[in-house]
């Protein structure tokens, strides 16, 4: 029996001895693999880079006019309806308008007497003066008769005003059009009372609203980030959900200096002068606006992942066995250590220092998301801008231009790892504008260059650390805690795809 057990208990010991190591040599060779540093590379090409600022609008008529009477009543007249083009001077409403024409009529008979009035007492005082002057009439009797005829012409004149009001508002009864437009609203109908727009405190009835629709504006509501990019005269492209295949273009026409708030985002309305020339476009529709910011065509790009901070380059180097002296002096040419990614990310590139990328931007909150990555298709008989996410198209007028004239910062210098001779190098180059997928190259580098993509270091470390962390908690006793072995250095890469192995 002891033996037996005996030998039980050291065959089970030896089970547990054998899978104990089974196990440490598997962590071993994970953390072996997940210590090897892989990265991208990516080749200098020309393409065309277009920053536009996305918003979304609501279409509305540059001028509406509402119009209202001047005089209450009854309505007996009205033939126009909602939809109806009417052409200034076409009528709109006709009021009842007997107590007008009584009014009048009063009027008139008013200054028949008032003329009357006037002829008699000029008689009266033509023989007062005479009388006077031969001694024949008493003052106060000449005083008299001149007092009656300037009485007359004061009567005169009034009743000549009252007249004239009265042609006025014998007119009011009759409303027509004073512009060119379409109806869009109508408030009332034949048969029914409206309250004078003059006499009334609360504004009188509105009658209809006129606009012109040939004269069409989107109004737009810009992010406080994306604001100082636009400028006046600036190119939109307009899209509506009734007409999805089509584009409508336009220009910045106003830029509000007063913000609004909506839903605690910081806005500012932007308002777009757009050609409706085909009429398709209605008041109160739900547009998608693209504004042309920057653009710059047929100019060298690289992807934004290979633009990374100083430590992000520097991790980089060491992975691909750069020269750390030669590394250090062309950083220190660089800016001292200015963080690259941080003066892209007021440009549309990469946010907070690091490359956004496609994937970071669709994390991004909507409002966080208005200026998107745009390249320019001049396949087709007119350049569109193609959403490099998405691939909708949408209209460009002028690509030939940069629009607002100037970018919206200057170059601004970064340390790229430049494959030469295949060796890494450390290279400084200048850059321009940037959107969320690339950046412009100013001067450094050729087309062909092979760059590495230096933030993946910074995804790959906080990766490791992760693991690291996980296996330390799963370290067995004795074993080393989980510590990880170094990380192997990753030979020079050729070709798209990885420039490490291991």
């Amino acid at each position: 029996m002891t033996s037996r057990s005996g030998r039980r208990i050291v065959s089970g010991a030896g089970t547990a001895i054998a899978a104990l190591a089974c196990a440490t040599f598997a962590v071993s060779c994970h953390r072996a693999a997940v210590s090897t540093i892989f990265m991208d590379t990516a080749v200098v090409t020309r393409q065309s880079i277009v920053i536009a600022v996305s918003a979304t609008g609501t279409i509305e008529p540059a001028e509406v006019v509402q119009v209202k009477s001047k005089a209450s009543g009854l309505i007996i007249k009205m033939p126009v309806q909602m939809g109806t083009e009417v052409k200034p001077g076409d009528l709109i409403a006709q009021i009842d308008p007997r107590d007008a024409q009584s009014r009048y009529d009063q009027a008139v008979a008013a200054l028949n007497a008032a003329r009357s009035s006037v002829s008699v007492t000029r008689a009266q005082r033509t023989r007062a003066d005479a009388l006077y002057n031969q001694r024949a009439l008493t003052a106060p009797e000449h005083e008299t008769a001149v007092l009656a005829f300037s009485n007359a012409q004061s009567q005169l004149a009034t009743a000549k005003t009252n007249l004239e009001v009265a042609q006025i508002q014998l007119a009011d009864v009759t409303i027509r059009a004073t512009q060119a437009g379409t109806i869009i609203d109508k408030q009332v109908s034949q048969g029914q009372v409206i309250a004078s727009a003059t006499s009334n405190v609360s504004g009188g009835t509105t009658l209809v609203t006129v606009a012109n629709l040939q004269n069409i504006v989107d109004s737009a509501l810009v992010t406080e980030a994306d604001i100082g990019k636009l400028h006046v005269g600036e190119v939109t492209s307009v899209t509506v959900d009734a007409y999805p295949n089509k584009v409508f273009h336009g220009v910045v026409d106003k830029i509000s200096p007063q913000a609004v708030t909506v839903q605690s985002v910081t806005m500012f309305p932007v308002i777009i002068r757009l050609d409706n020339s085909s009429n398709l476009l209605k008041p109160g529709m739900n547009s998608d606006v693209s504004i042309l910011a920057e653009q710059r065509l047929d100019v060298l790009v690289i992807p934004n992942d290979a633009i990374g901070t100083p430590q992000d380059v520097a991790e980089a180097a060491t992975a691909l066995g750069v020269d750390q002296v030669a590394l250090q002096k062309v950083l220190a040419t660089s800016g001292g250590g200015r963080t690259q990614g941080g003066r892209r990310g007021s440009r549309g590139g990469g946010r907070g220092g690091a490359a956004a990328g496609t994937a970071g931007d669709a994390k991004m909150p909507t409002h966080q998301r208005a200026a998107r990555a745009f390249t320019v298709d001049t396949t087709g008989d007119a350049p569109r801008m193609v959403d490099s996410a998405s691939g909708a198209l949408s209209g460009v007028s002028d690509t030939n231009n940069v629009a607002g004239g100037v970018a919206s910062t200057g170059p601004h210098p970064a340390v790229l790892l430049v494959l030469q001779n295949g060796t890494w190098t450390p290279k400084r180059v200048l850059l321009g504008i940037g959107n969320y997928d690339q950046t412009e190259v100013l001067s450094g580098l050729q087309q062909g260059d092979r760059v590495a993509m230096v933030s993946e270091i910074r995804v790959q470390a906080a990766r490791d650390s992760n693991l690291t962390r996980i296996q330390g908690r799963m370290g067995l006793p004795g074993m080393g805690g989980g510590r990880g072995t170094a990380p192997k250095t990753a030979p020079a890469g050729g070709g798209r795809g990885r420039a490490g192995g291991g």
